[in-house]
């Protein structure tokens, strides 16, 4: 009925239960080869691993077997040990058991696509901060020899060797060397983020549910691109807009109690550099609240003179635009204003 995963790299634990709710089977230090021949033979079951790295790929292939494959989330298995001692066969133990807890919330599986794409966007971000991190280890060398100046990408593809050259005194010369081969690798990666940016910017032009989202008040490419990361085309998992909104974290947190209902800050669940995302849109969308037209438009507009703080009236937004385009990618349209009557 059950079957609990315990993945590693080369091998896994495996713990299955039957339909009378008892361990049946149980097997450590598996081979990957051999538990997908077992898996072949064995009757449809449920099979649940703990989401990792390696458990898209697993799932995806289990699911081609014609079993039920399902993540669980890692906090989840945790919260069921109530042991001190931790074995690999016992946490596959515990993750079969999220089976029978009411209320276990699963994982989505993303498809080959999604990875494809989410792999391209961590390659943009990890270059990004590579570059940030080198032009910081340059400004703060510059400052600690007497030669500060602002931090600026302009200043380190222009103007840094001449600033280099006019404080030379202030500066020994190994350190002058190792000023000049910082700012090398700052632009060879500020040329490779430049490339993974238009990558990025090729499969939004290309793609035509990335075209759809584009069409929405301030979403650009990598907006577009981290949607399609996170959910894809399959919006039929999400009942309403608002659980959709709230996957993305955008949803008030929610802290009741003796009837008294009371909404805190949002939630921030959900993809962390998508409702960055989202936030800056929502920014452009209330900095230039005069252009958008329609009943879009009046909200925005309405939201902006209520009075209420910034950045409720920004999340308030972001959570809008995540509404418009679950709607959007659910018809499968694109974003027209509607006119106030």
């Amino acid at each position: 009925v059950a079957i609990g995963i315990d993945l590693a790299k080369d091998h896994c634990d495996v713990v299955a239960y039957n339909a009378d709710n008892k361990i049946c089977f149980t097997k450590s230090n598996w081979a990957y080869p051999q538990l997908m021949e077992w898996l072949a033979n064995a009757q449809p079951a449920v099979v649940l691993m703990e989401s990792c790295k390696g458990s898209m790929v697993r799932a995806r292939d289990i699911a081609d077997l014609g079993h039920d494959s399902r993540l669980v989330k890692g906090a989840d298995v945790k919260a069921l040990r109530n042991v001190t001692q931790k074995n690999d066969i016992r946490d596959a133990d515990y993750i079969a058991r999220l089976f029978y807890v009411p209320g276990t919330k699963y994982v989505f599986v993303k498809n080959q696509r999604q990875q494809s794409l989410q792999f391209l966007q961590n390659e943009y971000k990890s270059l990004q901060e590579l570059r940030i991190q080198v032009g910081n280890q340059i400004h703060a060398g510059l400052e600690e020899f007497g030669c500060p100046v602002r931090k600026s990408s302009k200043f380190i593809k222009t103007r840094m060797v001449a600033h280099l050259e006019k404080h030379a005194e202030l500066i020994p010369e190994d350190v002058m060397a190792s000023f000049k081969r910082r700012r090398e690798i700052w632009l060879n990666l500020l040329q490779q983020e430049e490339e993974a940016k238009r990558r990025l910017e090729q499969v939004a032009a290309t793609d035509a549910n990335a075209k759809r989202l584009m069409t929405v008040p301030c979403v650009g490419p990598q907006t577009a691109v981290g949607l399609l990361v996170h959910v894809g085309v399959d919006f039929g998992r999400f009942k309403n807009s608002r659980q959709f909104a709230a996957s993305l974290g955008l949803v008030p947190k929610q802290n009741s109690t003796g009837g008294n209902n009371t909404l805190n800050h949002i939630t921030k669940c959900g993809p962390k550099s998508l409702r960055s995302n989202l936030v800056q849109c929502a920014q452009l969308v209330l900095m230039y609240a005069e252009k958008w037209k329609g009943n879009f438009g009046d909200w925005v507009r309405k939201m902006r003179d209520s009075g209420k703080k910034h950045g409720v009236i920004v999340c308030a937004i972001a959570a809008k635009l995540a509404r418009i385009i679950y709607r959007l990618m659910k018809d499968k349209v694109d974003y027209t204003p509607i006119l106030s009557c």
